[in-house]
């Protein structure tokens, strides 16, 4: 049976939802920043990788996995298998700690205090 009154809404439903995703596009910028505090996305192959099958998409950390390790060598005991197979692939990330950072032969006649930004890849600037 025809129902205008209901193909005429489905298409207002459609309308509505094009010009979202429109809106969304021309202002994703500003949709990014409102979203991540941050004006792009950081992200990898490896970080897609990472999320979308390691991690099960944030839902599962394979902790278990730790108490397999009982007999492995003492590298992997009580070590996370997947994460460090992850790692061992070069799709999980490594923690680095940087300190005690000399810089040397600055043009400044005084005492100044000196900022330092490392760009480490796909991540925000640290200052």
């Amino acid at each position: 049976k025809f129902d205008p009154l209901r193909l005429v809404e489905e298409l207002l439903v459609m309308v509505i939802g094009v010009v979202a995703l429109v809106m969304l596009w021309v202002y994703r910028e500003r949709v990014i920043w409102v979203m991540t505090g941050d004006d792009r996305i950081h992200g990898t192959f490896a970080d897609l990788v990472w999320f979308g099958f390691c991690t099960c998409g944030g839902l599962c950390q394979h902790e278990w996995t730790r108490a397999l390790t009982c007999c492995c060598p003492s590298g992997l005991r009580g070590a996370n298998l997947v994460t460090a197979f992850a790692r061992y692939l070069g799709v999980a990330t490594y923690p680095v700690e940087l300190s005690h950072i000399v810089v040397g032969d600055l043009p400044f006649k005084r005492r100044g205090d000196f900022f330092v930004t490392i760009e480490p890849g796909q991540s925000p600037p640290m200052t």
